[in-house]
């Protein structure tokens, strides 16, 4: 630990602390590790390795992290304002490792932070973002609620963030504001509503697609008549094409939820599916049917290429495993494979910020040995 917080340890060394303090899983790290998460040298952070090694420890990291999330832990404020450290990322961090763990108990806390604000837009959305991403980790219906009514926001990659948290959480309440928002405004934002209503939808949305792809040339051009600056205004005929094509692409995820509806072992065989679409949709659909039999089928899965998809399966097991020991014990059997998998993958850069998922699916399953 003191290692670890030495400010005149080089920073790789540090890193190297932190990564052994995770590897040791004492909780009496746990402590210097919430700090170091917040904390950057030389310009180099740490919330990386420390995030992970928390995690490694696991649940009784949260109570230290739950008042963060709320802003009742004033002296850590105090510390990160005397360390330059900008109160928000605390916030942020913490939704994101309470997220991470499924901790229930912090669902008050991040329904608060999505509805943080702040004078400058990206500090604002980035606290946002980070609740939504961990609401939808939690498979939060109270979250699902909030969110649904968030989806007004124009800012393309926020409401990207709010509709993948709906995603993971599932139902069709979401659906009518999905509807309503993937009707209007840009197309950055109202595209992300749509693939929404494909996640979440089945044939009873098949016809909103069918409209939506027959206005869109009405609604790109006054897009782009309000602004001509927008991306694809200089050739809006080419873009109204590539934004069909994409309409036309993200129907056919509904035609899959016609045919499986609430069946998982059917949504088990769509893992194979030739649309990175409905392979990311089974996931999730067989992540919430609490069905261990499917945690082998999944498994299978973990080298999905496209990395979204990829995502959406790491989480669907994550989920299986928490739910159930049974599931935990099918996992335990693929393990030696997946560690295999996350080996010859170390360093493909492709594979780097969504494997932090994987290697986190790795710890899980060894902890519910």
């Amino acid at each position: 630990m003191k290692f670890a917080r030495d400010e005149n340890t080089e920073p790789f060394l540090s890193k190297k602390a932190i990564q052994a303090l995770g590897d040791v899983g004492d909780p009496k790290a746990a402590e210097a590790l919430v700090d170091m998460m917040f904390k950057e040298r030389r310009g180099v952070s740490f919330y990386v390795e420390s995030s992970y090694a928390l995690y490694q420890i696991g649940d009784s990291v949260s109570p230290l992290l739950l008042p963060v999330l709320e802003g009742t832990d004033k002296e850590r404020f105090k510390w990160a304002e005397k360390n330059n450290i900008l109160a928000p990322a605390l916030t942020a961090k913490a939704a994101q490792v309470l997220g991470d763990l499924h901790d229930l108990k912090a669902e008050k806390g991040l329904l608060a932070a999505l509805k943080f604000n702040n004078e400058m837009l990206d500090i604002k959305l980035f606290v946002r973002m980070r609740a939504a991403d961990a609401l939808g980790r939690l498979r939060s219906a109270a979250g699902a609620k909030a969110l649904a009514d968030m989806l007004d926001e124009e800012e393309g990659n926020a409401r990207e963030e709010y509709v993948r948290a709906l995603t993971r959480i599932g139902g069709r309440d979401a659906i009518p504001n999905l509807i309503k928002t993937g009707s209007k405004g840009s197309w950055d934002a109202r595209q992300e509503s749509m693939k929404g209503v494909a996640m979440l939808g089945d044939d009873r949305e098949l016809s909103v697609f069918n409209k939506w792809a027959e206005d869109e040339p009405k609604a790109f051009a006054a897009e782009c008549k309000a602004d001509d600056g927008v991306k694809g205004c200089a050739d809006v005929n080419k873009a109204v094409q590539e934004h069909t094509d994409k309409i036309a692409k993200w129907r056919k995820i509904l035609d899959a939820a016609k045919d499986c509806k609430s069946d998982a072992p059917c949504w088990a065989k769509k893992l194979s599916d030739g649309h990175e679409g409905v392979r990311a949709r089974a996931a999730y659909e067989v992540g919430r049917a609490k069905n261990p039999a499917l945690v082998a089928e999944m498994m299978k899965h973990l080298t999905e290429e496209n990395l979204d998809t990829r995502l959406a399966i790491i989480q669907g097991i994550d989920w299986l495993v928490h739910d159930g020991k049974e599931a935990g014990k099918a996992a335990q059997a693929e393990l030696p494979k997946l560690e295999a998998q996350i080996a010859d993958e170390k360093g493909k850069t492709q594979f780097m910020k969504v494997n932090e998922d994987l290697r986190r699916l790795a710890v899980k399953i060894r902890r519910s040995a």
